[in-house]
């Protein structure tokens, strides 16, 4: 009988957990710890404001103009933008300047490089093109 084959990555200030049925064995246990660190540090570089490199950045910074953007992103956006129209605009992607107000950074000790007064707060201003990798800001 299978069993549940677990592993855990501390990261974020959080723990996340990857959980499988199956027979446990030292090269499963492997495969679930490289899966979850690999995927976190995929979705980190996707869409972490802490990091001057990440795609969500760059869309920031680019604010106004059309940015290509990987489809992997599009995805991540569009479940974003799924989540704010569900539930009215109390979680969005562009809740930035709010949770940097809160003291968020200080808390994670990194620096968003967000300024409170500058970021706009209305989630409707961002836009994905349909049929290409494109978002945009305005």
């Amino acid at each position: 009988m299978d069993r549940e084959t677990s592993t855990c990555y501390r990261t974020w200030k959080t723990e996340l957990w990857l959980s499988v049925r199956a027979e446990p064995s030292p090269r499963l246990h492997r495969w679930l710890d490289d899966l979850l660190h690999d995927e976190t540090d995929r979705l980190d570089v996707l869409a972490s404001r802490f990091r001057p490199d990440s795609v969500s950045t760059r869309v920031s910074r680019n604010a106004g103009t059309w940015t290509e953007v990987p489809w992997d992103f599009v995805t991540v956006l569009s479940a974003a933008l799924a989540a704010a129209e569900a539930t009215g605009g109390l979680v969005h992607p562009l809740l930035g300047r709010h949770v940097v107000a809160a003291g968020y950074d200080r808390w994670a000790e990194q620096d968003s490089g967000i300024s409170p007064s500058t970021a706009t707060n209305d989630w409707r201003a961002i836009e994905i093109t349909t049929g290409r990798s494109e978002a945009k800001v305005r």
